[in-house]
């Protein structure tokens, strides 16, 4: 592992120059630096770059708990009564006898199960039922087949549990209590963790931070963790590109009523750990020369640009239901001339017109029937970079 660098620790995008420059990052000037990029899996390298950028209670929970825990286990009571456990510790575990309690069959499978763990087997599913409770997934270890069977019969007395509350201090224990508790649930950060990294990062990276797009040659794919994606996007909307794709963009549905792989459980995790970013975005935007509207919503020289300008702004907000024809109302904001001239009952523009363009009465709408429907509505000066827009002509520029 590289040595500890200070700047680089919880900060995701400095601990990957950590792994991609090796000898050549500058704290490592003088010393004997494997080339990581040479010597681990792109998938062990991800792990450790997940491991050292994962918050507190993660840390602590794979260096202190994993190891007869797993990488999580369930605990129904509250967060008092989990503090308290950890806190205290020095319980020590008494596995009861299964022996009576489940058939010979059944401890014969479950016995062969410990010593070779095979996923979606029936003794994965003993395991779950009757063992997960207590060691989550970790599956406790026998040299062979007649060992792992006496162990299930006759349980007996397990490691006792450090003292945590002698050994960590207190903000400690209460991210150790949180990250416990998250990590039960099949909703929460923890899981959707998983999920992204086997469905997303090909496209979005590791953190979000987006790059090159794999179905859209010279297209680039914007990051999706920075503070600006992440305030201007509410759950729902995530959850809709998630589920729905953005075809347009080379990205298709992922949701299994749209003919994709994850179900709403799954793509509520990866909402969750999307959303998690936002206390301490991973990416931050470059300052870029492109023009900035005043508070009034002016542009600084005047020009109003339909892809500088107006598509961010449709896009942040608009885009999960008007992406495309089949859009809620038949409206597509994905092109100017498809916003211009789409719409069910349209135009909903009129160029040089924004007083009598429909899509401008529906942003400044304070009733049910607004635009956007979820969320907060759009600025004062969001709205006036639109009219401009409009009025000098709704161009394609």
């Amino acid at each position: 592992m590289p040595p500890r660098n200070l700047a680089a620790v919880g900060d995701p995008i400095e601990l990957t120059k950590v792994f991609n420059e090796g000898k050549d990052y500058p704290p490592h000037a003088g010393l004997d630096i494997p080339t990581w990029n040479e010597t681990l899996t792109s998938k062990e390298i991800d792990s450790l770059l997940n491991f050292l950028a994962a918050p507190d209670g993660q840390r602590l929970f794979v260096i202190n708990c994993s190891g007869c825990h797993g990488q999580g286990i369930a605990f129904n009571g509250t967060d008092a009564e989990l503090e308290q456990l950890i806190a205290e510790g020095g319980h020590e575990v008494v596995m009861p006898g299964w022996k009576g309690t489940l058939t010979n069959p059944e401890l014969e499978t479950l016995a062969a199960y410990v010593v070779d763990p095979q996923p979606d087997s029936e003794g994965s599913k003993l395991f779950g039922q009757y063992c997960y409770a207590c060691h989550g997934d970790k599956v406790p270890s026998a040299p062979d087949k007649a060992s792992a069977l006496v162990m299930i019969r006759s349980g007996g007395s397990h490691i006792t549990m450090p003292i945590w509350g002698e050994i960590l201090t207190q903000d400690q224990i209460d991210a150790l209590v949180a990250y416990t508790k998250e990590s039960g649930n099949q909703t929460g950060v923890i899981a959707g963790e998983k999920v992204f990294s086997d469905n997303c990062t090909a496209c979005h990276g590791q953190y979000g931070q987006g790059g090159p797009n794999p179905a859209l040659a010279g297209d680039i794919i914007a990051p999706i963790s920075s503070s600006e994606y992440l305030k201007t996007r509410d759950d729902a909307t995530i959850r809709k590109i998630i589920s729905m794709g953005q075809p347009d963009f080379g990205m298709s549905p992922f949701a299994s009523n749209y003919g994709g792989p994850l179900d709403d459980d799954q793509i509520a995790a990866v909402v969750a750990f999307i959303r998690n970013w936002e206390t301490n975005p991973p990416v931050t935007p470059e300052p870029t020369s492109t023009p900035v509207p005043t508070s009034s919503g002016a542009i600084p020289g005047g020009e109003v640009s339909f892809s500088v300008n107006v598509f961010p702004i449709l896009e942040a907000r608009c885009f999960a239901c008007h992406h495309s024809s089949d859009g809620q109302g038949g409206y597509d904001i994905s092109t100017a001339t498809l916003t211009v001239s789409s719409g069910e009952g349209g135009p909903w523009i009129i160029p040089g017109d924004s007083g009598n363009s429909k899509l401008i009465g529906l942003l400044k709408a304070t009733t049910d029937f607004k635009m956007p429907p979820l969320g907060d509505p759009l600025t004062d000066g969001e709205i006036q970079i639109i009219i401009d827009w409009i009025d000098a002509g709704a161009l394609d520029n």
